[in-house]
C-alpha cells in the first residue's frame, strides 16, 4: 500500500492534531477516509524544528511515496520542499480551494495577495513545480490552468459522521433565528444584504440575527434586543458542535460578485443542510450556490432586495416551509457531497500523480550569506 503524507498549512497557533476550516476540509478529512485506499498521514508540522532542513526532508521523501500539500507561498519552504524532491525522485501534488489571484482588495488578505506581490510569485512558482494540483472547482482549474497540466477539481465535500453526534438545539420562545458564520474576510460579501437584514428586522420583531464569527461596524446599529453576536472557534473540531447550539432556524450565504467569489464553494449550504437549517443564498452569475441549490426546493437563490425579502419572509413565517427545505437540503447534499462515496476523486488523482513521469529538477538553491536570502532559479 502506497504511503501518503498529507499536510495543512492553515495550522496557526494551533497544536498539531488541530486545524481550520480549511485544512479539515482539504486534507483532514479526506486523509480520514483515503485510508481505505492508502497508508495516510496528516499533520500540520512535519517536524518539532530541532533538526535540519536535510533530516526532516530524508526522512519525508524516504518514508512517503507521495506528499499532498496545502497551498504555500514561503520561498524557502518551497525551495527544501521541491529540491528535496527532485534529489529523491518523488511526487508533490498541491492543493488550492481559493483564487490567490483575484483576492478581493477589501479583504484584509489583500495586503499580501495583491497583483504582482511576493507571494504571487511564489505561488506561481510552485503551481509549475509541483507534479500536479487538486483544485476545489472548474473556475479554480481554469485560472491555474496557465501553470500546470495536472490539475484535478475534486469538490468539497461533507462527511454525515462528523456532524452526526450533535442536535441542533430549539428554542420554545416563539423567536426565529436567523443566522450567519463567517470571519472578518467575508465581511464585503455581507454588505451585499445588510440594508436586507434591517429591514427584516424592522417588518418582524420576533425575528434574532445571530452571528457567529467576526464582529463588524456594519452591526453597530442593528436593534440590540434583535441581535446576539457569538465568537467563532478556535478550531474545526470545536464547530460543528457550536453550530448546533446556535439553534439557526434560517442560514443565509451572501456573496459578492466577483471573480474570487467564482472560484469558491457553496460549504455553508452544505454545513447548513447537514442540521437542515434552509438556506437562502445570492444567486449571482457563476456564483457556488446555484451549483447546488435547486430554487425553491432545496433551499433559495436571491439577487435582488425583493428576491431576498421574499424568501426570508416566507421562510419566517411558515414553520412548515423551514422543515420541508431544510429536509430537502439535507437529502440534496448528502446524495451529491458525501465525502463517503466521493473520496475516490481524490484516490484516483493521488493514483494518477502516483504514476506520473518524473519532473525535471526544478529548483536550484543558491544561499548568499552576506544577503541573507535565497535565490530561487528554474532548473
Amino acid at each position: 500500500m502506497k504511503k501518503i503524507l498529507m499536510t495543512y498549512s492553515d495550522s496557526m497557533e494551533r497544536p498539531n492534531d488541530e486545524y481550520g476550516g480549511c485544512g479539515y476540509i482539504r486534507i483532514a478529512q479526506p486523509a480520514k477516509h483515503l485510508a481505505k485506499y492508502f497508508d495516510v498521514h496528516h499533520t500540520a508540522k512535519i517536524t518539532d524544528g530541532n533538526e535540519t532542513p536535510e533530516v526532516v526532508w530524508g526522512r519525508v521523501f524516504t518514508t512517503y511515496d507521495l506528499m499532498l500539500v496545502e497551498h504555500c507561498d514561503n520561498p524557502v519552504a518551497l525551495c527544501q520542499l521541491f529540491g528535496a524532491r527532485d534529489f529523491y525522485g518523488s511526487k508533490v501534488i498541491i492543493e488550492l480551494d481559493d483564487n490567490f489571484f483575484n483576492v478581493d482588495p477589501l479583504s484584509p488578505s489583500y495586503q499580501y495577495y495583491y497583483p504582482g506581490s511576493d507571494v504571487e510569485h511564489f505561488t506561481k512558482m510552485s503551481l509549475g513545480w509541483a507534479n500536479s494540483l487538486i483544485v476545489s472547482t472548474e473556475k479554480l482549474k481554469e485560472i491555474y490552468s496557465p501553470y500546470n497540466d495536472n490539475i484535478f477539481v475534486c469538490p468539497n465535500q461533507i462527511d454525515p459522521e462528523v456532524w452526526e453526534g450533535y442536535k441542533p438545539k430549539q428554542f420554545d420562545d416563539g423567536k426565529i433565528r436567523l443566522g450567519w458564520y463567517g470571519s472578518i474576510t467575508h465581511e464585503s460579501d455581507f454588505m451585499e444584504i445588510i440594508d436586507v437584514l434591517k429591514a427584516i428586522l424592522k417588518k418582524y420583531p420576533n425575528v434574532i440575527f445571530k452571528c457567529m464569527g467576526a464582529e463588524s461596524e456594519m452591526f453597530y446599529d442593528l436593534p440590540k434586543e434583535q441581535f446576539e453576536f457569538c465568537v467563532g472557534t478556535g478550531t474545526f473540531r470545536e464547530f460543528p458542535g457550536r453550530l448546533a447550539g446556535m439553534g439557526f432556524d434560517i442560514g443565509i450565504a451572501p456573496l459578492k460578485q466577483s471573480t474570487f467569489n467564482q472560484c469558491k464553494s457553496a460549504v455553508k449550504y452544505l454545513e447548513y443542510s447537514m442540521y437542515k437549517i434552509p438556506c437562502v443564498a445570492t444567486k449571482g452569475k457563476q456564483l457556488p450556490y446555484a451549483r447546488l441549490i435547486h430554487h425553491g426546493k432545496d433551499g433559495f437563490l436571491c439577487n435582488k432586495f425583493a428576491d431576498w425579502m421574499s424568501a426570508l419572509s416566507r421562510l419566517i413565517e411558515s414553520e412548515e416551509l423551514r422543515r420541508k427545505i431544510g429536509e430537502s437540503a439535507y437529502n440534496n447534499v448528502l446524495a451529491q457531497r458525501d465525502i463517503r462515496k466521493n473520496v475516490v476523486l481524490w484516490a484516483d488523482t493521488i493514483d494518477a500523480t502516483l504514476t506520473m513521469p518524473l519532473k525535471a529538477p526544478s529548483v536550484s538553491t543558491i544561499i548568499q550569506p552576506e544577503e541573507k536570502r535565497i535565490v530561487v532559479a528554474r532548473g
